[in-house]
C-alpha cells in the first residue's frame, strides 16, 4: 500500500494496482474501519476507486499520521470481499426520444439497433467504483465494452436531474441538473441524491447497480 501525501492536511491511500469490483470493495471496507476511530481533528476519509484520503486538520498532521499508521496496523487488509454485502440497486430508466438525446447515435456507431443498445445496457450489473463531480453522482464501472464512447467534444450547458449518460468506460446518472458532455441515453425518475436524507446519497462505492428500462407511461407515473 502506498501512502502519498496531499498537501499538508491529506494523506492518500493506494491499495491497488488494477481496480476491480473486489478491489473497490476491499477499499471501502477499508475506509470504513479507519472511519469507525477517527479523532476529532480527522475530517473525512473518502473512499474513491482504489484509492482512499484521509483529510484533517493541518495543525494536527503529526498526530493524524501516527492516528492513520496505528489505525492502518490495526485494520483487516486486504478485506475478503465476499465477507462485504454491498447494496443491490434496481434503477428505472426510461430511454424515450425526448430523454436520449444521444442513444440513436451510439446505436448507429456500434451498429446496433437502439433497442438492442437498451437491452444490453440493461443486462450489466454495474460497480459503483467512485462518488464525484456533483453531490451524488456516481461513476459506474461495468459497461459493455462495445458502448464505450467519447464524451461530447461541446458539453450541454443543461443535463436534467435523472439523465443517464455514457462516458468513455463508464456510466452514470446526474444526480442534479447541471452542465455535462457525457452522452444521453434515458433518465431515471428515481432521485439519486437528497441532502434531506442521511445518507444523502443513494449509491456509495462498492454498490451494485442494474437498470430496468420502464416504459413513457410507468416514468410519467413514477411517485
Amino acid at each position: 500500500m502506498r501512502k502519498t501525501p496531499i498537501g499538508d492536511s491529506a494523506i492518500q491511500l493506494h491499495t491497488a494496482d488494477i481496480v476491480t469490483d473486489e478491489a473497490v470493495l476491499a477499499a471501502r471496507a477499508l475506509a470504513d474501519q479507519i472511519s469507525r476511530s477517527c479523532p476529532p481533528f480527522v475530517r473525512d476519509v473518502v473512499a474513491v476507486y482504489v484509492d482512499i484520503t484521509v483529510y484533517f486538520d493541518a495543525s494536527e498532521r503529526e498526530a493524524a499520521v501516527a492516528w492513520l499508521e496505528n489505525a492502518l496496523a490495526s485494520a483487516a487488509f486486504p478485506t475478503d470481499s465476499t465477507s462485504i454485502e454491498p447494496s443491490t440497486h434496481s434503477i428505472p430508466v426510461c430511454h424515450r426520444e425526448s430523454f436520449a438525446p444521444d442513444l440513436q447515435a451510439i446505436a448507429n456507431r456500434v451498429g446496433r439497433s437502439s433497442g438492442d443498445l437498451i437491452e444490453l445496457f440493461a443486462s450489466r450489473v454495474y460497480t459503483v467504483g467512485a462518488i464525484g463531480f456533483l453531490p451524488g453522482f456516481a461513476y459506474l464501472l461495468g459497461l459493455d465494452a462495445s458502448l464505450h464512447s467519447p464524451r461530447l467534444a461541446e458539453p450541454r450547458p443543461r443535463v436534467r436531474a435523472g439523465s443517464v449518460g455514457i462516458g468513455g468506460s463508464q456510466t452514470g446518472i446526474y444526480p442534479s441538473e447541471s452542465p455535462g458532455g457525457w452522452n444521453i441515453i434515458g433518465r431515471t425518475p428515481m432521485p439519486m441524491f437528497d441532502a434531506t436524507r442521511t445518507p444523502s446519497a443513494r449509491l456509495r462505492c462498492g454498490d451494485r447497480v442494474r437498470f430496468k428500462p420502464i416504459t413513457s407511461s410507468e416514468f410519467d407515473r413514477w411517485k
